[in-house]
């Protein structure tokens, strides 16, 4: 919000506000990541524990290309035993971020699924023996 109270847009206003910290669901990183919406993490969060111990395919999905927005290889983690307490942030432009190679722009903190509930006795009985078992399913034409 802003702090001086006017509705007005003034000229030369920034299209987007900043924040220190945001919450981009998967669906949405890569668009964030190519717009410059996002910074990436600082290069030594591979120096840290948790990062360590996230399995590889997690930091593979928080590892964006920032030409793609797409996943990419993550930076391999410090060895065990070598985790200094860092946990810096980019504040401004930098020549890493510039330089087109592939940073983490996230820390994967949510996750679950998703599942289809319903009640078997609502189903027409000439459905009954094939109950929906994948999300496909709902699109059957039985289930129109």
């Amino acid at each position: 919000p802003s702090s001086n109270g006017d509705k007005k847009k003034s000229k030369g206003a920034p299209k987007y506000l900043k924040a220190d910290v945001v919450s981009v669901g998967d669906e949405f990183l890569a668009a964030a990541v190519t717009r410059g919406l996002v910074l990436p993490l600082d290069p030594s969060v591979v120096q840290n524990e948790w990062y360590a111990r996230l399995p590889y395919t997690w930091r593979e999905l928080a590892t964006r290309d920032p030409r793609t927005g797409y996943p990419s290889a993550p930076a391999p983690p410090a060895p065990p035993g070598r985790y200094p307490n860092t946990t810096a942030v980019y504040t401004n432009g930098d020549d890493q971020i510039t330089a087109g190679r592939p940073a983490m722009y996230g820390v994967p903190y949510r996750w679950g699924c998703t599942l289809i509930a319903y009640r078997k006795d609502k189903l027409p009985a000439s459905l009954r023996d094939s109950p929906p078992r994948d999300w496909d399913d709902l699109w059957r034409p039985e289930f129109k």
